[in-house]
């Protein structure tokens, strides 16, 4: 009988395996709201699901050997994955899909190529910080033609930030800006 239970237990588990995690997908969510310098600043942020079959990837690798491992990480169309534990995502979780910045009636999409590595991006908690606590950031030129935004993604050991920062005059980046020199 104890068999037959453990039988029944390993086929559930491995029926289980075959089927895609459903993770909720947002779309269109409002990140940041402001007026900067008279310019009415939105971001707009959505999800999708990945599908792997999209994109050129490759998985995490140990170029090492065990006792000494040399780990590269999982890439989506030539960048590092960000968001996981430097692995491939599986099927279904939430990408970081769009990020629309309005400046007043203007509108300027972050391209697809600085977002298809960027994983669990944190929508439900849009830019919050406080003293002890940062999950997203969103910092605007006093001049309100270029938004920084600080997007906290994953979870678990895969937690971090991606970084993008979108300007008026339709550019966009997601390398961290140079400070000046002394």
């Amino acid at each position: 009988m104890r068999l037959l239970i453990l039988s029944t237990a390993f086929l559930a588990t491995l029926a289980c395996a075959d089927e895609q995690q459903e993770w909720p997908i947002r779309t269109d969510v409002v990140f940041y709201e402001a007026v900067v310098a008279g310019t009415p600043i939105k971001v707009v942020i959505s999800e999708k699901a990945f599908d792997p079959t999209k994109h050129k990837t490759t998985e995490a690798e140990n170029r090492g050997t065990e006792e000494n491992p040399d780990w590269i990480g999982a890439t989506v169309d030539g960048r590092p994955v960000i968001g996981t534990d430097q692995t491939l995502p599986p099927k279904g979780l939430p990408q970081l899909g769009r990020i629309v910045v309005h400046f007043g009636d203007r509108q300027v999409e972050v391209p697809e190529s600085l977002t298809s590595n960027v994983f669990l991006p944190h929508l439900h908690e849009p830019a919050v910080f406080n003293l002890r606590d940062a999950n997203s950031i969103v910092s605007i030129s006093a001049d309100g033609k270029c938004v920084q935004i600080d997007l906290g993604v994953g979870d678990g050991g895969g937690a971090g930030t991606a970084f993008f920062a979108v300007s008026a005059d339709g550019k966009s980046t997601s390398q961290q800006p140079r400070r000046p020199e002394p």
